[in-house]
């Protein structure tokens, strides 16, 4: 299974406490078609795998036909999450990039509509894993 989660929705915290595999996209250095590519054959290969929601890595999972699950806050959770990055220590500049873009994107991944992706908007204050534990059961 492949999870795209949206910053601060708690990736890294449910790879600390299970058996998921955070896939940063750091060491990808933007290279999004091998960052698929690792994604899909680490799901294949019976891993859990959350990654980000990089609009690149979702294309490229489109293209690759690949089914994706994309969990995104609600759009009311913004200071909620603002509060998540400055806790977990994300610079400023982070913090204002996600706050200036926050309805586009959220939007973007919502409504841009495909046979391969399933969207989850988590409740309120919600966490990615209430939403594993409820739904997943994994």
């Amino acid at each position: 299974m492949i999870i795209c989660g949206f910053p601060g929705v708690g990736k890294s915290t449910l790879a600390k406490f299970s058996n998921w595999v955070d896939l940063e996209s750091t060491p990808f250095e933007k290279d999004w078609v091998r960052y698929a590519k690792v994604a899909k054959h680490m799901s294949d290969n019976g891993y859990n795998v959350m990654v980000s929601t990089h609009p690149q890595l979702l294309e490229q999972f489109e293209q690759m036909e690949v089914r994706y699950t994309v969990v995104v806050p609600p759009f009311a959770d913004i200071s909620i999450y603002k509060n998540r990055y400055i806790k977990r220590g994300n610079n400023i500049d982070f913090t204002s990039l996600i706050e200036t873009h926050w309805n586009k994107w959220i939007g973007d991944i919502i409504t841009k509509s495909s046979v391969n992706k399933t969207v989850v908007i988590l409740p309120r204050d919600g966490c990615l894993q209430a939403y594993i534990e409820k739904y997943e059961n994994i």
